[in-house]
């Protein structure tokens, strides 16, 4: 099995094992194509897909601060050649 299609990619996450629904509901890419796939099919506007993106809002109060494993820091800019 693809790890997509634990995001819900290839059909509804509803079909999954529930051990692998609980996974799929830790990937941000889930949230997002339920929010377009409601857009697409059921013609949903942003203001009703708002409610249901809040689990992206809330990963990325964890994950930004958290740099999500990049460093954003100095060790991570290039140094200047010592002349």
């Amino acid at each position: 099995m693809s790890p997509l299609s634990a995001t819900g990619v290839y059909y509804s996450t509803d079909i999954l094992p529930g051990w692998m629904q609980l996974l799929s509901r830790m990937s941000p890419a889930t949230y997002v194509l339920d929010a377009v796939r409601r857009a697409l099919i059921d013609g949903a506007s942003v203001d009703q897909l708002l409610p249901d993106l809040w689990p992206l809002v809330a990963m990325a109060f964890v994950f930004i601060p958290l740099g999500c494993g990049a460093s954003a820091g100095p060790s991570a800019m290039p140094s200047e050649p010592e002349s």
